[in-house]
């Protein structure tokens, strides 16, 4: 009996791994599908490898599922569901090479449903929203094993499904560890960008100036959304790197101090020769009113702060960089504005 349940256990690790290996050959196919620089080669080449296997063809209705949700393959628009098989003058038309016409009329084929995107994109989830008050944080458990960690005044929405895993970051700063499933990869909505994952950990925060992603452990996609000023495009942030949204594009990726990233976990703060108006503006993060400096004052603005304050007392840390560089406090309508005492 023993080498027949070896044997079988061997059998369903190759599964795995075959489907796995179909699952990324897929998601490389997309990407490669929606690039300005895709050739009739690639064209032809991606038709023989769909019509391989079912497997290849299950692993890419799957993949067009999760990125046509992020709304990544406007450059390949689909059939209308009223004529699956019939291809139109103007869907033609649409298309980024002819052989294109080949490759998606074998799906079509081949497709058990007919659609390859609509069925499993219109489902919908029930959506669950999360906060925190300003200075608040809170940890929430997701129905897979997925842990968020909600920074201040932060607030996002969850849509779980058979088929995604989606969280809308609508505003604050969040720590994903996310629970592995290859077959719902999780997806983050930045409003302006997006964030995919299947099994890592990251933080994300949300300012005025953009989003930051902060990678801890594993790789993330981050893409350009549909609301994006330039065509959408997509990158792989590594563990400790990040990558900053602007106007919804992500920019370049660099190294990241991921421990001063995630300190607000240990609710800390951490400066290291921070300007003074951004470091203030941290710190005001976790007030109950604004805090700004005196931008008229060009000294101000060269001030530069470093050390580490604890966040279980934000008016203490706000007190000591008060202190440090000889500062004012002058009430305001908004809260509080820092003058340097002359």
């Amino acid at each position: 009996m023993y080498p027949l349940v070896a044997e079988g256990k061997l059998s369903t690790m190759l599964n795995m791994n075959s489907k796995k290996r179909a699952l990324d050959e897929a998601d490389a196919w997309v990407v490669r599908l929606h690039s300005d620089r895709l050739s009739e080669r690639d064209c032809r080449r991606f038709a023989g490898w769909l019509e391989a296997s079912q497997e290849h063809r299950d692993a890419f209705e799957q993949v067009l599922a999760v990125w046509g949700e992020l709304d990544l393959l406007k450059k390949l628009p689909l059939p209308q569901p009223a004529r699956p098989r019939r291809l139109s003058n103007g869907w033609i038309a649409g298309l980024a090479c002819a052989g294109l016409l080949a490759i998606f009329a074998v799906f079509l084929h081949f497709s058990p449903a007919g659609l390859p995107l609509a069925p499993i994109a219109a489902q919908k989830a029930e959506v669950l929203t999360y906060s925190t008050a300003v200075g608040e944080q809170r940890s929430v458990k997701l129905p897979d094993g997925s842990i968020i960690e909600l920074n201040t005044h932060t607030r996002v929405a969850v849509e779980f499904s058979e088929h995604q895993r989606k969280v809308t970051l609508l505003e604050g700063e969040a720590f994903f560890n996310v629970a592995k499933d290859k077959t719902r990869p999780f997806v983050v909505d930045l409003g302006k960008g997006v964030v995919v994952a299947v099994g890592t950990a990251f933080n994300i925060c949300l300012g005025d100036d953009g989003a930051t992603v902060t990678v801890t452990e594993g790789t993330v996609k981050v893409a350009a959304s549909q609301n994006a000023e330039t065509s959408s495009s997509v990158e792989y942030v590594s563990a400790d790197h990040a990558v900053k949204f602007q106007n919804g594009i992500p920019g370049a990726i660099s190294s990241a101090n991921t421990q001063s990233s995630i300190a607000w976990r240990d609710k800390l703060i951490v400066f290291d020769n921070t300007p003074l108006p951004v470091a203030l503006r941290e710190v005001g993060r976790y007030l109950p009113y604004e805090v700004s400096a005196d931008l008229s004052d060009d000294g101000m603005a060269q001030m530069r702060v470093s050390g580490t304050f604890s966040l279980e007392s934000p008016e203490q840390a706000l007190d000591a960089i008060v202190t440090t560089f000889n500062l004012s406090k002058l009430d305001t309508s908004d809260g509080i504005q820092l003058h340097r005492v002359h």
